[in-house]
């Protein structure tokens, strides 16, 4: 199974930029779906990581205005 990386992102994207008008991916491929299903949750979770990192540093900023 081979699954074309640009359709892949443009599938993608679109679903990130306005879901509700998203058509069926370009493929009846269901490799591609399970990719994009892993590729969007290697998203969420480096989105995750970052609201948390983001938190941390917000909490030590405030941490620091106390002193």
């Amino acid at each position: 199974m081979v699954v074309d990386n640009q359709a892949m992102q443009q599938y993608l994207n679109g679903l990130y930029r306005n879901p509700t008008q998203t058509q069926i991916g370009p493929s009846n491929d269901p490799g591609f779906y399970a990719k994009a299903q892993q590729d969007m949750l290697t998203m969420k979770h480096r989105i995750e990581q970052m609201l948390l990192a983001n938190q941390q540093c917000a909490e030590v900023a405030n941490i620091s205005n106390q002193m």
